[in-house]
């Protein structure tokens, strides 16, 4: 079974990896150029730059052109454009809801067979919930590459102010976000990043419910439990307990200048909140809060793939030594301390770097406190687009446009005519 092969197949990346160094090659070796096309920016650029530079140290046979090509909106647009011509890179980079369309218009290359002689060991020190969310149609496609998940940013000050502890259930954030609303300052108790549908959705798990119906690939989520979920945010929002990121679209900035008490957003914004703060309060991060003891988070983030742009075996086996790299623990843990990004192995979260890093810097550590209650929404096609057309309906309802069950209908028959036609 080609899922059991590839369960069979992990420490070899780190043998491949060692036996493919500057000492164990050809003193003049044929160069082999890759053009490596991605979305990161700023400091999550500088990181992976950092590690192309590691990667080149130990292959100096092969050589990564990488690109930035804005944002991921940006940069599947001109993946669609160059399938098209025919001018597609070696290897891409892309979150893992988008990585169906590259699969259902068939510009990959399956990842099966570099995996099938790997020892299961080592697959299985993949964190389960990216391990799973890189296989499609029994087929692997992808390499786990910078993940994060959402996490709760509080403002430590001001809990002590109040005399408050750190929440763990929907119901004490509730209370504090109330405690920690200030109108004269403009601050709020809490706030929630970009659009509020991850929260949704892992409310919805909550009290439940499901987004997606992954077995039969159908919308579910205008039941009982997306109701409730819907209904407890826009209660919050109604009463001027929270505040959504809107234009600011996130909220790291408003966070650093005391607007807000709490907020949950990604925890790949660690460096972002690090420098919005700027040493002017004490903060932290916290799991995100249970509901009658059930926790749900969801992980998102970004796989490497290869693209299938006629390359040679030569270069689909550079391709490969690439991504083997990046799974190295090593390198997954020095990646994610570098980048703010949470480690894909197990074995990496072990490593005494990421170990030193988070006994250093304790409110980077909250994200991998969540790998067991994880949650990625959905491996099917369509939906990277399913999940705009939530955002959008979700939208409808902070904006008082549609009832939360008029709201929730649309959306659900939106997502479904969206999996029909994919």
């Amino acid at each position: 079974m080609k899922k059991k092969l590839f369960l069979t197949a992990l420490t070899t990346l780190v043998i491949l990896g060692a036996c493919t160094n500057g000492n164990n090659v050809d003193s003049n070796p044929e160069i082999i150029e890759l053009d490596f096309w991605h979305a990161m920016a700023g400091p999550h650029e500088e990181a992976m730059e950092a590690f192309i530079e590691r990667f080149h140290d130990e292959h100096p046979h092969i050589r990564i052109n990488h690109s930035f090509q804005g944002s991921y909106t940006d940069l599947n647009t001109l993946i669609a454009s160059s399938a098209l011509a025919g001018t597609l890179p070696h290897i891409g980079q892309q979150t893992t809801d988008h990585i169906t369309n590259y699969v259902n218009d068939g510009i990959l290359i399956p990842l099966t067979p570099f995996f099938a002689e790997l020892p299961e060991a080592d697959v299985n020190d993949i964190v389960e919930v990216f391990r799973n969310g890189i296989v499609w149609n029994d087929e692997f496609y992808s390499v786990p590459f910078a993940k994060s998940t959402r996490v709760l940013y509080i403002n430590l000050d001001l809990l002590a102010t109040y005399d408050l502890e750190i929440p763990t259930t929907w119901e004490e954030v509730v209370y504090i976000a109330h405690v920690l609303r200030d109108p004269e300052t403009h601050r709020f108790g809490m706030g929630f990043e970009n659009s509020w549908a991850a929260e949704f959705v892992a409310l919805t798990i909550q009290h439940g419910g499901a987004y997606i119906d992954e077995s039969n690939a159908t919308a579910v989520f205008a039941d009982e439990g997306g109701i409730e979920a819907a209904s407890f945010i826009m209660d919050l929002y109604e009463n001027d307990y929270i505040r959504f990121a809107g234009e600011d679209n996130f909220l790291s900035g408003v966070f650093g200048n005391g607007g807000l008490g709490m907020y949950i957003g990604t925890s790949s914004s660690f460096p972002h909140v690090t420098a919005a703060v700027g040493g002017d309060f004490q903060w932290t991060t916290a799991v995100l809060p249970t509901l009658d003891g059930v926790v749900a988070s969801r992980f998102h983030g970004n796989d490497l793939v290869m693209f299938d742009n006629g390359m040679t075996d030569a270069e689909q086996q550079a391709v490969w030594e690439f991504m083997a790299f990046a799974l190295r623990p090593e390198e997954n843990a020095q990646f994610a301390v570098d980048a703010g990004f949470i480690p894909v192995r197990y074995s990496a979260h072990t490593h005494t770097i990421w170990e030193n890093f988070t006994h250093e810097n304790p409110h980077a550590a909250a994200g991998a406190l969540q790998l067991d209650s994880g949650f990625i929404t959905a491996r099917i096609d369509g939906a990277s687009e399913a999940w705009r057309v939530l955002v959008e309906e979700l939208d409808s309802i902070r904006l008082g446009l549609y009832e939360i069950e008029v709201a929730l209908n649309r959306a659900q028959d939106r997502i479904n005519e969206v999996i029909a036609q994919d």
